[in-house]
């Protein structure tokens, strides 16, 4: 059952169309992966999704209910999140501080409570360090927690990224190109907790140019050529199509 439904989106800017009556569905524990070349409108589709853009037509919709109006905030309330193709961190906030940033849609003390650090808020506190201390083991960054992010190799901001975005228990994950800037043993890691991930029953749609790692963790691939879907299925299929292997493996795609 599909949990995640683009549904014909056409997003413009200006006279340019980024997207052009794009559909998929993702289902519920699956992993999706969107390719296609530079300028195809993979990121602008992430956007749609996550309110950052609203598309002139079509719809998003996160378990039959529509959110392409909605804002990134509540977009991230009902339980979509993201990294980002540029890293995104908080450079003055320790790797531990963080991650506890993306638990703040989870506290249900408010305001006042929060301002003087009632004890029930500094109980609430401790719970969601505690989860942060775990999802920093999960993606490998136990022992990291004092450390501020820019003293963190490259690929290890990336793995915070998403530490940061699981701390918000999103029932969708969206990765955009998580595996850039990563050695062969970073990228199998990567591989290996995106498994991990989906196993747990979290739904992941991914941007990513590294053909191994979609090879080796996709349920399905969706193909886009100058903001239209020209292609989906499995690897295999996608691997032997015409038009993809014209528009895209043919010309560049990393094999890894």
């Amino acid at each position: 059952m599909a949990i995640l439904e683009i549904r014909n989106i056409t997003k413009r800017f200006g006279g340019i169309v980024a997207l052009q009556e794009v559909s998929l569905s993702v289902d519920k524990g699956g992993v999706v992966a969107i390719i296609g070349p530079n300028g195809s409108g993979k990121t602008t589709l992430l956007n749609v999704i996550t309110g950052v853009y609203v598309p002139e037509e079509g719809e998003v919709l996160l378990n039959g209910n529509c959110i392409q109006s909605l804002s990134p905030e509540k977009v991230c309330k009902v339980g979509i999140s993201r990294t980002f193709q540029n890293i995104r961190l908080f450079k003055k906030l320790t790797v531990l501080e963080n991650v506890m940033i993306g638990s703040h849609k989870l506290y249900k003390r408010g305001l006042t409570e929060i301002i003087i650090s009632t004890k029930g808020f500094k109980q609430e506190q401790e719970q969601h360090k505690k989860r942060a201390m775990e999802l920093l083991e999960f993606v490998g960054l136990k022992g990291k927690e004092g450390v501020k992010p820019e003293n963190l190799p490259y690929a290890s901001q990336r793995f915070l990224e998403i530490a940061r975005a699981l701390a918000s228990e999103p029932q969708v994950l969206l990765l955009d190109e998580p595996a850039a800037g990563m050695n062969a043993v970073e990228i199998e890691h990567l591989i290996e907790l995106i498994k991990k991930l989906s196993k747990t029953g979290i739904t992941i749609l991914l941007i990513e140019h590294i053909m191994g790692l979609v090879r080796e963790v996709t349920d399905s691939v969706v193909v886009l050529s100058y903001g239209e879907k020209i292609a989906e299925g499995n690897y295999e299929d996608i691997e032997k199509n015409t038009a993809v292997i014209e528009a895209y493996l043919g010309k560049g795609a990393i094999k890894c």
